[in-house]
Order: structure tokens, then sequence, then C-alpha cells
């Protein structure tokens, strides 16, 4: 099936959104091409994440408070947490964005760091641009800390532990 007629297809199953929210013709229009440019979307580059992001919140804009996510779902087939992680990739990574696409960091590796510190966002930068690669494992790592950081526990022989470990 053609982009084209995905959306169109969309377009036709957000009828009754439009109809609940009493959106106007011309309004309607500008989210059915909207849609076309979110259903067709590459999804691929580090730039294009950004890009969702922003057409995200520009969309909210237009919208009836708090209904973004229920259009993107009945229009575009996203699911409500791609459509808050597309958001907070824009709006949380925004001042990295430059460094982000010269690294090409994978839009699934944003979509983990946007809910990073600033702190944490500058060590994922600085470990990405030491291995010339950055994983979601990567990322998680730097955010929940890294074994590093953490004491290490001395290994203990596990005859000498007590109770049902030690058995």
């Amino acid at each position: 099936m053609g982009i084209i007629s995905k959306a169109a297809a969309s377009a036709h199953r957000a009828r009754p959104f439009y109809e609940e929210h009493e959106i106007s013709d011309e309004l309607k229009s500008v989210l059915e091409e909207e849609a076309k440019h979110l259903v067709g979307a590459r999804r691929r580059s580090t730039e294009d994440a950004f890009e969702e992001g922003e057409r995200f919140d520009r969309i909210a804009t237009l919208l009836p408070e708090g209904t973004l996510e229920k259009w993107a779902v009945e229009c575009c087939g996203y699911t409500a947490r791609h459509v808050r992680t597309k958001r907070a990739v824009h709006r949380n990574l925004q001042p990295y964005k430059e460094i982000l696409v010269a690294l090409a960091v994978g839009p699934t590796v944003l979509g983990k760091m946007s809910a990073a510190t600033p702190e944490q966002v500058e060590q994922i930068i600085g470990f990405a641009s030491m291995h010339h690669r950055l994983r979601v494992q990567d990322v998680t790592g730097i955010m929940s800390g890294s074994k590093e950081d953490i004491e290490e526990k001395p290994e203990i022989d596990p005859y000498d532990v007590g109770g049902p470990a030690g058995l």
C-alpha cells in the first residue's frame, strides 16, 4: 500500500475524531497534510527524529488540549508512547542536536536519551565520541550508573553464605 493510500485510509479513520472535537474543515485539511508527512516519514536518521518531534509539537498547538496522542493513533497509526518519545527528543535534546546529528545517533537511542538529565546527556555524548558508536544498552548503562561507579562487592564463596543460598 502506498504512502498516499495509507494517509487517505488514515484520514477516513480519523473522521470520528474530527467530528467529536468539532475540527473545522480548514484545520482538518492542515492536519491531514501533516498526517501524510508523518505516515510517509522515513524515521531512519537523527535529523528525521528531531523533525518528527517538532512536527508533533506544532500539531499539538493546533488540536484541542490533550488530544494529540489520540489524533496520532487514529490518523497516523502511531502509538501514544511513540508520540511522547518523539516530542521528548525534540524538546529535551534540541540543545545537543548538532552534535547528535554529527554522531549519527539512531532514533531508538535518541528516544532512550530523551529521558536523561543534561549531565547524563553530556556523558553519553562523550562516550559516543570516544567509541564512535552508541547503542541503547550504552545509554541505559550510563543513565542507571555505570558498573565502574558502583562499588564492587567482594566475591563470596556460596558455601560460606547461610540460608538457602548456601545450600
